[in-house]
């Protein structure tokens, strides 16, 4: 006896250390494992996790699973030997005695099951409320200087008061069932203890079991509980540690998005920063320090209802906020140049497919004159930038706002139609501008005033006079290119026009796409004195397009939707984003693409309209703004959705992250006030002229 009480000693202590060992040893390389991963994270993969989670996840998480090792691996291999061999041998000794655990074991599996499954996402739930608290604490201790400085301790202790009650009524709650274990399996045993009494003081009053068979098997009884417990208790620390794991787990599982190039540039040979007095503030506190210095730089952070702070840069004396990615140093911007340009100056920049070499300056007088001319009736409106808008909006102005920016339009369409109709032997109207500008809906405005000034406006397709599928020029990929000027048919095209301005008839081709190939079906037609030809297309700007045409019969009008609305006065709405914002609504409406699928093609596009657009803007007669100072807060509700669906696994995650930030700082418009005619219905729906 004294020697087998010495060996389980001796076990027992060789036990708890290699436990202890093995415990911990792995908690430690979970940890690494995690820390290491979490090194290779990308500002995107960050987006996913709280800095408090993580930190919660390598620690708590950690040592959930490193007590249920340490205090469940031992049972769960001494349990079920102890509960196989008592159940054997209490059947050995009396079968019918026996029989009770057969009504007591299932009846304890489905106990155990019942709060397992109710206290499991209980355990997650537990966690996320630690994730909070640890939020909160690490919030309050980095900004304690803050705090003491804006007299804030109160609002940091209801703070962490709310969320530690928050944490002590999960915990409550979720071992509040986690405990019904015990009182439960005691139940079932003692209840089995009194019915094995039962039945056996009967037998032994029948004299068909001994006194001490029974007081054996009440040992087997007690043998089998205790085994049944240690294995329930083993289940319930597995629960925790199952949700512990799977957040661990959700960590190492973490796609990265950015990888170290091969060959990558390890040394930063010049460039560094330092931040000066970089201030955040409660917005509470940002509102007051921007009425007290009466500036307006940054303050559309307000409109961010995701914004907890107020961020702004500091360099040296002057203060601002840039609402893009800032780059860590101005080395990074080592290519520009500023040159005087009328009453300001220029600042030119390198296009981003070559972002080593600025890009040719190619002279705009037409398309400033065109961005001076809104921004002067947008100070009419007396809105100069976002918080403006916002303002407006805000104070119920939204209504008033459509109106006269519908009205702009409105006047701009009918000008055109009258210069058109004061130069005389105006035959043919030609449009053309980049994707989204609203070319359709303007072309169809822009007929109805003709129609009042006394022209009947056709329209002829460019389409219908692709060459041939055989002569068809292919790009540097050996694909078809169809955007370029000799995938048409220019001297068929320019016959036609011409025979069709001279009062001639013509049979009007019809282009299958399919086989490659025009065909004529019969279809005649023929331009009568008072009607005008109205024609919409790429190339219409460049006049090799219509060669063979007098320019004194030519017409040609730029679109573009040239947003003049600016965040603020030092950060200005590219104008591309604002057309491709447009696209990923229409492409979605009308198209059933997704948002994903506009901006994979959105580069493509760009390529075409710089090399096909843009270097012929400045050939127009009229330039026509189609932007509306109102639409991204139409826009946001349509596009948000679309954009928040892409995930970080898609390269084009960033910017539809960004085009998101971008959007949450305009406020919602009601979309009931705008004309059914308005060229953002073409994007929206609605339209009045929607076949």
């Amino acid at each position: 006896m004294g020697v087998c009480a010495l060996c389980a000693l001796v076990t027992g202590i060789l036990y708890a250390h290699f436990a202890a060992r093995a415990t911990y040893g792995w908690g430690a390389e979970i940890r690494k494992a995690e820390y290491e991963k979490m090194q290779q994270y990308a500002f995107s993969n960050l987006d996913h996790f709280a800095v408090s989670s993580l930190i919660t996840r390598m620690t708590t998480d950690v040592t959930v699973i490193q007590n249920m090792v340490s205090a469940g691996f031992r049972p769960i291999t001494r349990g079920p030997s102890l509960l196989i061999m008592g159940i054997g041998l209490s059947f050995y000794m009396n079968p019918r005695l026996a029989f009770v655990f057969l009504v007591c074991t299932p009846l304890l599996g489905f106990i155990l099951s019942l709060i397992v499954r109710r206290v499991a996402p209980m355990y997650t739930k537990l966690q996320s409320m630690v994730d909070r608290l640890n939020n909160v604490v690490q919030e309050g201790l980095t900004a304690i200087r803050a705090v003491k400085a804006f007299v804030r301790d109160e609002y940091e202790e209801d703070k962490f008061n709310e969320v530690n009650t928050d944490l002590t009524a999960a915990s409550e709650q979720t071992f509040h069932y986690a405990v019904l274990n015990l009182p439960a399996f005691q139940g079932v045993m003692y209840t089995a203890i009194v019915l094995i009494l039962w039945f056996g003081g009967n037998m032994i009053l029948k004299k068909q079991l001994a006194v001490g068979n029974l007081t054996g098997f009440l040992s087997y009884v007690m043998q089998v509980m205790n085994s049944m417990m240690m294995i329930a208790n083993v289940f319930l620390l597995l629960t925790r540690s199952m949700a512990s794991a799977h957040r661990i787990v959700e960590v190492l599982d973490e796609k990265i998005v950015l990888t170290s190039p091969e060959n990558g540039v390890t040394e930063v040979t010049e460039g560094s920063v330092e931040f000066d007095n970089v201030s955040f503030k409660y917005k509470e506190e940002a509102k007051e320090f921007y009425k007290n210095t009466k500036s307006q730089r940054g303050m559309a952070q307000f409109d961010n209802y995701q914004k907890e702070m107020v961020s702004l840069y500091y360099c040296e004396n002057y203060y601002n906020y840039f609402f893009g990615v800032m780059p860590i140093s101005t080395g990074y911007t080592n290519v520009f140049d500023i040159k005087k340009y009328k009453d300001g100056f220029l600042v030119r920049y390198p296009a981003a497919s070559n972002p080593h070499e600025l890009s040719n300056q190619r002279s705009g007088k037409k398309l400033l004159a065109t961005l001076e001319e809104y921004e002067d009736i947008h100070k009419v409106l007396n809105i100069h930038n976002l918080y403006n808008l916002n303002n407006e909006i805000e104070k119920g102005n939204g209504k008033d706002i459509i109106l006269l920016s519908e009205a702009l339009h409105e006047k701009k369409i009918a000008d055109i139609a009258d210069d058109i109709l004061h130069r005389k032997g105006i035959k043919m109207v030609l449009i053309a501008g980049p994707s989204s500008s609203g070319k359709t809906t303007f072309a169809k405005r822009l007929g109805i005033q003709l129609r009042l000034n006394g022209f009947k406006p056709v329209t002829i397709s460019v389409d219908n006079y692709f060459v041939e599928r055989k002569d068809n020029p292919r790009d540097e990929n050996g694909n078809y290119d169809f955007e370029c000027l000799e995938a048409i048919d220019l001297d068929l095209f320019n016959n036609h026009i011409k025979t069709l301005l001279e009062g001639g008839t013509i049979d009007v081709p019809t282009f299958d796409f399919k086989i490659g190939t025009k065909c004529y079906n019969g279809e005649k037609m023929y331009l009568a004195d008072d009607e005008i030809l109205v024609i919409e297309g790429i190339h219409c700007l460049n006049d090799k397009l219509t060669s063979s045409i007098p320019m004194e019969q030519k017409y040609k009008i730029y679109i573009s939707d040239l947003t003049v609305l600016n965040i603020d006065y030092c950060n200005r709405i590219s104008t591309t984003d604002t057309r491709l914002i447009r696209r990923i609504v229409r492409d979605n409406s009308y198209r059933g693409y997704s948002a994903l699928h506009t901006l994979k093609s959105w580069d493509s596009v760009n390529r075409g309209e710089f090399k096909n657009i843009f270097p012929f803007q400045e050939n127009c007669d009229a330039m026509f703004n189609s932007s509306l100072i109102y639409e991204f807060s139409v826009l946001k509700k349509h596009a948000l959705p679309l954009l928040e669906e892409i995930t970080n696994e898609e390269p084009e995650y960033a910017e539809a992250k960004r085009l998101v930030k971008f959007l949450k700082y305009f406020k919602e418009i009601d979309e009931q006030y705008i004309p059914k005619n308005s060229l953002l219905r073409e994007f929206i729906g609605g339209s009045i002229f929607e076949e």
